[in-house]
């Protein structure tokens, strides 16, 4: 009788809270494949002021009524964190995936979508989703090619006489397993330093079972496999990406996009020397996807550039499913990720029959074309589709064996050629956004040789024409700020207004009338909200001028201030400055001790930098040292630990291998609570 007054009151609860929600779950259009949900599953993301914290729900009382309730008609039998280390990246913090909840129960008479209509229902839950599982976007073939017209008909070689990739441009393939040991696939396999060599015992690293970079994951220096041996709503993770039985399209997809090129063995990858990273993303026993979520996530927080997807489903009806797969998309991009994914196999218009993640915001969606040069029969196409390029009979490394290879077709390898020329174009241009990436890869597109209607089938890539063909508009990015006068200061004071300049650094194409507009931002007024550039050549720097008070305090560290760029015509754009906060002088970061930062605390020299730079700090009590380097987007560019030091003043020299020149936001943790933040400029 218990249970059933619970259920009662939750219903009452539940009914109440709807309207806050969007639309109730919709049907898939007819005709369309429905892709499958793993019954018993659910991922909630619950909001930032929701009171429930994640790392710590209880299966029989989470301390909310109506969660308990929801919990107890579906009889939850475990909870667990998305990603338990998500509250220490900064990226993940801003997107809210320290605030996703995997959710496992019993009850499985109540479908997915059924139980994530309860749970939309609570005003505490941002979005959520069930657990897809989507499917590989390829069409078998039996035919082995001769040759690889792919290449030759996005003038790949011409293009690598321009961009031959960098070993620095990482290319993430998120697939059903990844043939690593395959003799094309060896060289540019990109592995994870703080988890090779020797550790403090003498053992090696790579199998120790030790979580050595403190990233979450135990020997994860060859990538990551989610599924592992067990099953989508049970899965079992190991270190090892490798395919399971029958498991080919993962390897194939790689070689499409980072085999080893110019190597005298086999087939040539798109990327050259672009490295990729292999994360597995099904079951041993399942060709089908359920972690797509989970492998987006890692490949931006591990330092991917560039992350591919074959794969995809029709059947994601409702807004709070999409608005929930949205946030993988939207940190990715904020990471400076490209998101490159399939468009379909299924010859519809997916602008009336939406596939994802092909019709997110901000990914680049490739269709097929075949080796006349026109659209492949079986590829989707429509407005959605950015670009197609070669997706037909194209020839591949196959698996299992370490030298085999194999043709075949579909949009699931139109994408990775297309993630492999977008690495020669990150390789060349290392600042440009992914919006930048994807602008030029469009704009420079070849006809297609039979475009019936240019708004369904835009062109197919020309990897020579993106790297060497001028841009046509510019790109602006954010290099630096001052406060009141004063380089990169933070915000101390309520009730101030502050003078803010941000420089903002042209590096695409020629631009004239360029202004940037500062948009509002809750708890600040706004003064002066607009500045104008002018006329911007590559390369040239200038600084916009602002105007804001402070009025409230605020609930974080960082102000995330945002700006929109435009040149009145083609060029409109949208950029980010986080800004410290600190309180009356007090670095506000919640419930750890800190610091009043003052120079002897934590400082850098020399500063500016160029090659190297050593930290000075000093500690109230010793212990164990970590530091991470982060940008002005807040996205953790460096991160790692420092050993144990005394009380008293200490030094450290910090790697900048492989950075930028910029500004930078250097953050001390120590054991014992301590955190103490610098600034320091590399030029």
């Amino acid at each position: 009788m218990k249970k059933i007054l619970i259920i009662i009151v939750f219903f009452s609860i539940a009914i109440t809270a709807m309207p806050a929600f969007a639309q109730p779950i919709r049907s898939a259009s007819p005709g369309i494949r429905t892709t499958k949900r793993v019954p018993g599953v659910l991922y909630v993301k619950f909001k930032a002021k929701s009171g429930i914290d994640v790392l710590s729900l209880n299966t029989s009382a989470t301390g909310n009524q109506a969660l308990d309730a929801a919990f107890a008609l579906l009889q939850v039998r475990a909870t667990e964190p998305f990603d338990p280390m998500a509250s220490t990246m900064p990226i993940a913090h801003r997107f809210g995936m320290d605030r996703i909840a995997v959710i496992y129960y019993e009850n499985t008479e109540i479908a997915p979508d059924a139980a994530a209509t309860i749970f939309k229902a609570l005003p505490e839950v941002e979005s959520l989703s069930p657990q897809f599982l989507f499917m590989p976007c390829y069409q078998t073939n039996d035919s082995l090619l001769s040759q690889q017209w792919a290449i030759s008909a996005m003038n790949l070689p011409q293009a690598w006489d321009f961009s031959k990739g960098d070993t620095s441009v990482v290319i993430a393939i998120c697939d059903i397993g990844i043939n690593y040991l395959h003799e094309d696939l060896q060289k540019n396999l990109s592995t994870n330093r703080g988890e090779m060599g020797i550790d403090a015992n003498g053992k090696d690293k790579r199998t120790n079972g030790i979580d050595d970079d403190h990233d979450g994951y135990k020997d994860n220096w060859r990538g990551w496999d989610f599924g592992g041996l067990g099953k989508p709503a049970n899965p079992k993770p190991d270190n090892d990406p490798v395919p399971g039985p029958g498991q080919s399209h993962g390897t194939f997809v790689t070689g499409c996009a980072a085999a080893s090129t110019d190597n005298i063995h086999g087939v040539a990858g798109a990327g050259f020397n672009c490295r990729y990273l292999p994360l597995k993303v099904s079951t041993d026993s399942s060709g089908e996807i359920p972690f797509g979520y989970q492998a987006i996530h890692y490949a931006t927080t591990h330092g991917a550039r560039i992350i591919n997807c074959s794969w995809g489903g029709y059947d994601v009806p409702d807004s709070i499913y999409i608005r929930f797969f949205q946030s993988f998309i939207d940190e990715a991009t904020a990471n400076n990720t490209l998101v490159v994914v399939a468009a379909g196999n299924d010859g519809l218009i997916i602008d009336d029959h939406e596939f994802y993640p092909a019709s997110l915001k901000d990914v680049l969606t490739v269709g097929a074309t075949d080796i006349n040069n026109a659209a492949a029969s079986f590829s989707n196409f429509g407005k959605r589709v950015d670009v197609f390029a070669p997706g037909a009979n194209v020839l591949s490394i196959d698996f299992p064996g370490t030298n085999g290879y194999t043709s075949s077709g579909g949009t699931s390898f139109s994408s990775p050629y297309t993630a492999g020329v977008a690495g020669l174009l990150a390789a060349k241009h290392p600042d440009w956004k992914p919006s930048f990436l994807k602008r030029q890869i469009v704009e420079t597109c070849d006809l297609l040789s039979s475009p019936n209607d240019r708004t369904k089938y835009w062109g197919r890539v020309s990897a020579f024409k993106i790297v060497s063909q001028p841009p046509t508009a510019p790109g602006l990015i954010i290099t630096g700020y001052t406060i009141d006068g004063v380089s990169v200061d933070s915000l101390r004071y309520i009730n101030k207004q502050y003078s803010l300049g941000v420089v903002f650094k042209n590096v695409v194409g020629n631009g004239t009338g360029l202004t940037v507009r500062l948009v509002k931002v809750d708890g600040y007024t706004v003064q002066q909200a607009s500045s104008s550039l002018g006329a911007m050549n590559v390369a040239q720097s200038n600084t916009a001028s602002y105007k804001f008070t402070r009025d409230s305090t605020d609930d974080g560290s960082i102000l995330p201030l945002k700006f929109y760029l435009t040149d009145g015509k083609t060029y409109k754009d949208s950029a980010e400055l986080i800004i410290p906060i600190l309180a009356d002088g007090v670095f506000n970061t919640g419930d750890v001790r800190v610091h009043t930062p003052t120079t002897n605390m934590l400082r850098t020299a020399p500063n500016p930098a160029t090659t190297n730079a050593v930290a000075y700090f000093t500690l109230t009590e010793g212990g164990s040292i970590r530091f991470s380097i982060s940008d002005m987007l807040g996205r953790t560019v460096r991160s790692f630990d420092a050993g144990t030091y005394d009380q008293g003043e200490n030094r450290f020299e910090l790697p900048m291998d492989g950075l930028s020149s910029g500004v930078y936001v250097v953050k001390l943790e120590s054991t014992s609570g301590e955190q103490i933040v610098t600034r320091m400029i590399v030029e």
